[in-house]
């Protein structure tokens, strides 16, 4: 509905947009923070049905899923992170989150490829 013209397609825009912030943002984060990372990955993974232009989405779904030793399904979103334009080379590098892909081929080609 939210496709369609009119005070229907409106009203379900917004309603996905409200959706999509606390999908996105919120509920992950307090998840994540408390350490229950099967959660925010859900959250992440509701978000991207709603948007998935979002690298950022894409990327933290990576992180959650590698926390939770889902390493070929945190490369498919990794992927699609740096496919949407994720470049943060910097955090590909550092962040603890994906300390368990590292060591995986397709992992650095795909660091190889964001840097470019």
């Amino acid at each position: 509905r939210a496709e369609k013209a009119g005070p229907m397609g409106l009203a379900a825009l917004r309603c996905l947009n409200g959706l999509y912030t606390g999908l996105s943002f919120y509920i992950p984060r307090d998840a994540a923070l408390e350490q229950r990372y099967a959660h925010a990955a859900t959250a992440y993974e509701l978000a991207v049905m709603v948007r998935e232009d979002n690298p950022v989405v894409w990327y933290n779904l990576a992180c959650m899923r590698a926390r939770l030793g889902r390493e070929d399904a945190a490369m498919d979103a990794l992927s699609r992170a740096v496919d949407t334009g994720f470049n943060r080379t910097e955090l590909l590098a550092t962040d603890e989150d994906l300390d368990s892909l590292r060591d995986r081929k397709d992992f650095k080609k795909l660091a190889q490829s964001a840097a470019e």
